[in-house]
């Protein structure tokens, strides 16, 4: 298993902390979530959930709150088109999306950090 803070040389650690590799992990995150959606529409009803709990929290601007809002009449059935568009797209509007994401936390831990260890060294790879 890779160890983030010992295995890697200054420049590696530096391209984890890039919005460029932020970005990057969201959308392989959301690809995934996309693929269980196949085996587990429950999901969107979790999704709906967070996204509901979070604009009731009071918690969040105008804009955080403009931008989870947009995440609800995607995750209505006659939607899910646009909705895998979203998750799996990597266009700048989606990529804004993922940013306010309501499948947080959809991917079991150990699967989301083997999916971000293979991310972490296929980047670091180009890093070094």
């Amino acid at each position: 298993m890779l160890n983030v803070t010992n295995d890697l040389v200054p420049s590696q650690t530096a391209m984890l902390w890039s919005q460029e590799f932020i970005d990057a992990l969201s959308l392989a995150r959301h690809r995934t979530v996309a693929e269980m959606l196949a085996t587990d529409p429950g999901i969107i009803e979790t999704a709906r959930t967070n996204a509901e709990r979070w604009l009731t929290s009071g918690n969040y601007d105008a804009g955080e709150s403009y931008s989870v809002s947009e995440w609800l009449p995607l995750l209505e059935a006659t939607r899910r088109d646009e909705l895998i568009e979203a998750l799996t797209s990597p266009s700048q509007n989606a990529t804004r999306m993922r940013q306010s994401s309501p499948f947080t936390g959809i991917i079991p831990k150990p699967a989301y950090r083997i999916l971000r260890e293979r991310l972490i060294q296929e980047w670091s790879r180009h890093a070094a």
